[in-house]
């Protein structure tokens, strides 16, 4: 039995031996692939940024190691790699692969609550809305990673996203705006190396000038930018814009030498739409001057850009050489040219540019169709331009006020820190010093009395706040709710009343209308005190904005920055703006207008007029409740209301006269 027994002994130990060998071996190999993997990712992280490469190949590159990054445990490889990615894939335009790798960047940071990361792909997603002109969400997710980068002290990364921005606002005609968020980004782009960004942003400081006809200003931004200019193309794009200032500026001496400056630039005849545009610039420049030779510089450059596909350049060049015979009386080869440049324009999304073409068929060509479709065009881009102000500026607001409470947070955080670091250095003192109960219990007393009576004093505030906000909201409800409804009630039976001249209606308006004034009269006493917390200019173009877009109206308003709205009364603020939803509602219902005008005054009194292109306003003997309570509120306050037609058929005039007092 012995022997056996010694056998399975010595087998037994040889088994587990070979186990724990294979376990150890197998260990070592999956380390060596672990580290293997790594290796191979880097490479091919190194393999997707070498230039001597196509960039499909190296997209190709980045993409595999991706791939390779998900098959290990390592956030660093798998966000490093995914940025490569896109990078890349922005490059070759490939918009909707680039979207969808662009959020899962910033969707998979957002989970790993990893800031920077999150302003990284912050970036990258505006990136993709700024390429596709959807500037509203473009300067969203731009503002929202600035935050995070000015928070951390990225001021590079800080800078570009507020260069972003301004352009943005600048290409959206919000150039005050923009040129604030300029000087802004110069101050984070101050210690920038390559200025790069910095460069960009005097650019748009000159676009901006120009636009705004500030031409001195333009030239020394453009000259700024010129000082930082390293690259040939950079400086020819530059002496082109200048160029355009000077010819703007109808200083067509000094336009024709920048235009001249930048084709001499060796490279030049290797960037062909530059070349074109700088031959048409000046084609343009002689046809302004009235030169004979203004035709084949255009020509020259419309053959460049046919030749290299430039849509945006071909409508350019169109507009221009139509132009030129439009002036030589050759209606029919303007036609031709205008009418190319306007279905390019449609193909590219230019609008700015597709006005143009409409501006000049509509002159060329008896045909009202091409009038009110530029009519109609203009005043949807005023309307986006207005609707993308307003978005920025309610973005910016946001962040702000988030900002605000952050800094509260922060500061708090800090206070009770420092609170309870004292409390503990005063409970060590204590400690110490103390040598009787008595003297403790005495402490201790009166410190429970004090904490009593701030306690106190802290609920006495609470209530009266509680009151205070609960006072607001039963006005605001008053207000917005009970009292629309009960307008919306009051203008249905009055539409009742016309239709069946029945006195039992009759009554019901007049129960409806006393109901309606009685609760405005309360509303109002409610709210006085709080209704210069919103200022009314924000008031009156939020309301404009709402109908228009609601009821697809354009509705210009003008002057209200000139009135002292801090030295009115709050009941005539809340008039104006009773009046204005009253008569663009009578507008919207009755008149079938698609233009409204808004026009504020001050002298001794608050003037404003109120204007439509409806059907005009018929009947003086049958006036509505909504004309009564504008006229019945003007006269409270000793006012003067007047309605009248424009000319008969053709629209409504309000005009009314308010006293400040």
């Amino acid at each position: 039995m012995r022997p056996i027994t010694f056998y399975k002994f010595i087998i037994t130990i040889y088994s587990l031996c070979f186990f724990l060998q294979g376990c150890t071996t197998k260990e070592i190999k999956t380390t060596e692939n672990s580290d293997s993997l790594k290796n191979r990712i880097v490479l091919l992280l190194e393999k997707s940024k070498e230039k001597s490469n196509t960039t499909i190949l190296r997209l190709e590159n980045a993409l595999q190691a991706h791939k390779l990054s998900s098959k290990i445990n390592s956030d660093s490889l798998w966000f490093s790699s995914l940025d490569r990615v896109t990078i890349l894939q922005y490059k070759l335009k490939k918009n909707e692969d680039y979207k969808i790798d662009a959020y899962r960047y910033l969707n998979t940071a957002t989970k790993l609550k990893d800031s920077i990361k999150i302003a990284k792909g912050s970036y990258k997603v505006g990136s993709y809305y700024f390429r596709r002109s959807m500037y509203d969400s473009a300067f969203y997710h731009f503002n929202k990673a600035q935050l995070i980068f000015s928070k951390k002290r990225d001021s590079l990364q800080a800078g570009k996203n507020l260069l972003n921005m301004a352009i943005i606002q600048t290409n959206s005609g919000d150039y005050y705006a923009s040129e604030g968020v300029s000087l802004k980004a110069l101050k984070y782009l101050k210690n920038e190396k390559k200025k790069r960004y910095t460069l960009a942003v005097y650019n748009n400081l000159g676009v901006i000038s120009s636009e705004l006809k500030q031409y001195e200003d333009a030239i020394y931004w453009y000259d700024k930018a010129l000082g930082f200019s390293k690259k040939d193309r950079q400086k020819i794009v530059i002496w082109n814009n200048l160029g355009l200032v000077y010819r703007n500026h109808t200083n067509y001496k000094n336009a024709l030498e920048c235009f001249a400056r930048a084709l001499k630039y060796t490279e030049i005849d290797s960037y062909f739409s530059e070349k074109a545009m700088l031959l048409d610039n000046i084609g343009y420049t002689y046809f302004l001057m009235g030169r004979d030779d203004a035709l084949e510089k255009m020509e020259k450059a419309f053959l460049l850009r046919k030749e290299e596909n430039n849509n945006r350049g071909l409508t350019v060049s169109n507009l221009h050489i139509g132009e030129y015979y439009l002036t030589k009386k050759s209606y029919l080869k303007a036609h031709t040219y205008f009418k190319r440049a306007l279905l390019l324009s449609k193909q590219t999304k230019d609008v700015k540019s597709r006005l143009k073409a409409l501006y000049f068929l509509s002159k060329n060509v008896v045909n009202n169709h091409y009038i009110k479709t530029y009519v109609k065009l203009n005043d949807s881009l005023i309307s986006r331009e207005r609707f993308l102000k307003y978005q920025f500026a309610t973005i910016t607001y946001k962040s702000n006020e988030q900002e605000l409470k952050n800094a509260k947070l922060e500061q708090q955080l800090i206070v009770k820190t420092f609170s309870l670091e004292k409390q503990e250095n005063r409970n060590i003192l204590l400690f110490l010093v103390i040598t009787s109960l008595l003297i403790v219990l005495v402490v201790g007393y009166f410190y429970y009395l004090g904490q009593k009576r701030l306690e106190k004093q802290r609920l006495i505030i609470e209530k009266l706040k509680a009151r205070s906000d609960e006072k607001e909201r039963l006005s605001m409800h008053l207000h917005d709710d009970i009292a629309s409804d009960l307008l919306i009630g009051l203008q249905r039976i009055e539409a009742l009343n016309e239709e069946f001249k029945n006195k039992e209606f009759e009554q019901v308006v007049f129960f409806f209308d006393r109901a309606y004034l009685k609760m405005r009269e309360i509303s109002q006493e409610l709210s006085t005190r709080f209704f210069n917390h919103i200022p009314i200019q924000k008031r009156i173009e939020k309301l404009c904005n709402e109908y228009s877009f609601k009821h697809d109206m354009s509705i210009e308003c003008e002057g209200v920055e000139l009135i002292s709205w801090k030295d009115v009364d709050a009941a005539i603020k809340e008039a104006v703006i009773s009046i204005l939803r009253e008569a663009i509602g009578n507008t919207i219902k009755h008149s079938k207008a698609t233009h409204v005008e808004i026009f504020f005054e001050m002298k001794k009194e608050i003037l404003f007029q109120i204007k439509d292109n409806g059907k005009g306003y018929y009947s003086v003997d049958s006036q509505g409740i909504g004309i009564h309570n504008m006229k019945k509120r003007v006269q409270e306050l000793d006012g003067i209301f007047k309605i009248s037609n424009t000319d008969i058929g053709s629209g409504t005039i309000i005009s009314v006269s308010i006293p400040m007092h």
